[in-house]
């Protein structure tokens, strides 16, 4: 949740098999069960909640990659270029396992296990 319906077609728009948890009917899903599905089906999740970071780092597991949003500005004009160009910068690491924190200055990228 707090990703844009406009960032996901955005996503979409650029070739990415996406799915907005909500559409999903998993929007009140506990965060386990969202990473337990993302694993399962070998997505990366893309989030502006801290969680799902510090829930892989603890699990020591490869997978999902977790692409968290740090930025001030949340409106699509904004964040949709930045995931973007992370997106297409970092797939190697992603694909691979890897938590990576996008802001307004800078991408960070670690990779998993941690």
């Amino acid at each position: 949740m707090g990703i844009s319906p406009l960032t996901v077609t955005a996503l979409h728009a650029a070739g990415h098999d996406v799915q907005h948890v909500a559409n999903l009917g998993m929007a009140r899903a506990p965060d386990s069960e969202i990473v337990t599905l993302a694993r399962r089906e070998r997505r990366t999740i893309v989030t502006a909640d801290l969680d799902f970071s510090g829930l892989m780092a603890q699990s020591n597991d490869r997978r999902p990659s977790v692409v968290t949003l740090r930025l001030v500005d949340f409106r699509p004009l904004s964040v949709n270029p930045r995931l973007i160009r992370a997106l297409a910068e970092h797939n190697d690491a992603l694909e691979n396992g890897a938590l990576v924190t996008v802001t307004e200055r800078a991408v960070r990228v670690r990779s998993l296990p941690i």
